[in-house]
């Protein structure tokens, strides 16, 4: 009888052990997508013209909104291909 309890006893002990699984990642479709922004570019002069500000204002505004529209596409393609499968 101890044998028996202990015959059915061993293959429940086998399904206790956790297994860890990594489910696949799915591939980025754009390499572009995971590069971090570039720095915000400075004024190193003491004397600036005001055109020369507003271009480097203007430049510093388009690198702002070139990351945002990159972080904003890695949070759609985050959102869309690996938070449904959870």
């Amino acid at each position: 009888m101890k044998y028996l309890a202990l015959l059915l006893a061993l293959p429940l002990a086998g399904c206790l052990q956790t297994f860890k699984i990594n489910p696949p990642w799915p591939q980025v479709p754009d390499p572009a997508m995971v590069k971090q922004c570039e720095i915000l570019k400075t004024i190193d002069a003491q004397a600036v013209s005001m055109a020369e500000l507003v271009d480097l204002v203007q430049q510093n505004y388009q690198l702002y909104h070139l990351c945002k529209l990159n972080n904003d596409s890695w949070v759609k393609w985050y959102n869309t291909h690996w938070k449904k499968d959870k």
